[in-house]
């Protein structure tokens, strides 16, 4: 085979046509990769539940707000007697609605 200049100048030429081509695949790749969320159907739940929360009318900021500053306080005290018999009388009134 002869080398002169014309085939080292179609040489050239078949290398750039061949490494634009590689270039172009490597940038339609990076594009194409990206990163993807999957959330838990528990971590939908939880922020369905909060949206709501944060939404509702019946909630009393105030009280929120104090019984906050008494736990940060260290000064909360919980009324275990009256906790009880909350939850008896929650069971007692679902069980009376079966």
């Amino acid at each position: 085979m002869r080398i002169d200049s014309f085939n080292i100048q179609k040489a050239l030429e078949v290398y750039n046509k061949a490494s634009v081509k590689v270039q172009k695949n490597e940038k339609a790749k990076a594009k194409q990769k990206r990163d993807d969320i999957i959330l838990s159907d528990n971590a939908k739940s939880f922020s369905a539940i909060l949206n709501k929360v944060k939404n509702e009318q019946g909630i009393r900021f105030e009280k929120v707000k104090q019984i906050k500053e008494k736990v940060d306080n260290g000064t909360y005290k919980i009324d275990n007697e009256s906790i009880a018999a909350k939850i008896i009388e929650a069971s007692i009134k679902n069980k009376q609605s079966y």
